[in-house]
């Protein structure tokens, strides 16, 4: 084995090889051992190798080379160095690539050191797991929030054109209220049915006392039930005729003579005649255009936000809109059949259940 004179701990290319050991080559060997006892490589103490005297510079400096590159590859893991050193020959084998060298007591405050961040690196893979789960949560959380939106929008441009989810809908039916009609606010010729939730013109007039909540011209009635906060939903059937007015009336309104239907004179109602004429009553009338004929009218008040909404129920199609609203006082459901046109309207408007 040759070494260069400036640096005795470079080895060269034929260090892998066995060296034939002379009395001259182990002299120099014990010399060169003996000044290094006590020195240190890599910050690794060597004493436990240097008392034979037969560990060569190639393997000295292989350990110091395999130290060192033990920290620079932070996966390595220093107890995978399990086998003695065998005193006596010449090293040939690197500590890297040899999980049979051992480095016992040598170096044990660096193995432990290694361990801390082996350790730490499991730890900072753990951490990065949570970090991608994380940020999948978060990833699914945004998305839902985008479809949410992307159907409310949708929702409002359907608004516009006459149409409602059925979403929306169900959200309003869910305020549903079971609503009877109030006798004593009927006009004499309207026949109500037992369970207060049927009404048709009988085109007879019954003689009845002529109390103030009655309506004396008009075939009207209102709902015994009434509202001064919160919302409230009810259904009507109203198939089979010709003629109807439905909505809602406040307390206060005139029930004496002829009365007409609009939200100044306390009215926010919706009519339909000769079969095929529906219309808004509205401070301005609006001729409503609807694709198909209503078989059962919801009506929805929120009283505090101002609305009165009415929906075509089977079509899940919003029919019309009362917004902004000034309401002061209590408000009650409004039902008129209208007359009976010798026949041609006798159906009955039907107060449904919300289903």
């Amino acid at each position: 084995m040759q070494t260069s004179s400036t640096n005795p701990r470079i080895e060269t290319a034929h260090s892998y090889l066995p060296v034939k050991k002379t009395k001259e080559t182990q002299s120099t060997q014990q010399d060169q051992n003996k000044n290094m006892t006590s020195h240190n490589i890599g910050n690794v103490e060597m004493l436990p190798y240097m008392s034979t005297g037969l560990l060569t510079e190639s393997g000295i400096l292989r350990l110091s080379l395999g130290k060192q590159f033990c920290n620079r590859k932070h996966h390595l893991r220093c107890d995978a160095f399990s086998k003695p050193l065998t005193t006596g020959s010449a090293v040939h084998t690197h500590p890297h690539t040899d999980p049979t060298y051992s480095m016992h007591g040598v170096g044990a405050d660096t193995c432990e050191r290694q361990k801390v961040l082996n350790h730490t690196l499991d730890m900072s893979a753990a951490t990065k797991r949570k970090v991608w789960l994380v940020s999948l949560v978060s990833l699914v959380i945004l998305v839902i929030l985008v479809v949410l939106m992307y159907l409310a929008f949708t929702h409002l441009l359907a608004s516009k054109d006459g149409t409602v989810a059925p979403l929306e809908l169900k959200r309003v039916q869910q305020y549903a209220v079971d609503v009877t009609l109030d006798p004593d606010t009927a006009h004499p010729n309207l026949i109500l049915s037992a369970d207060g939730k049927q009404v048709y013109d009988g085109d007879v007039e019954k003689n009845l006392p002529d109390n103030p909540e009655r309506f004396s011209t008009n075939p009207c009635v209102l709902g015994k039930q009434s509202l001064s906060s919160g919302r409230f939903y009810f259904e009507v059937e109203v198939k089979e005729k010709t003629d109807w007015d439905l909505g809602v009336a406040r307390e206060s309104i005139n029930r004496k003579g002829d009365i007409p239907l609009s939200p100044e004179d306390g009215y926010w109602t919706i009519w339909l005649r000769n079969g095929n004429e529906y219309k808004a009553l509205d401070d301005t009338s609006v001729d409503l255009s609807l694709k198909s004929r209503p078989q059962k009218v919801g009506v929805f008040v929120d009283y505090k936000e101002g609305l009165v909404s009415f929906y075509d129920v089977d079509a899940a199609v919003l029919i019309y809109s009362f917004t902004d609203c000034a309401f002061t006082e209590k408000l009650y459901p409004f039902f008129s059949p209208c007359v009976n046109d010798g026949g041609r309207n006798s159906a009955p408007l039907i107060i449904r259940p919300v289903y």
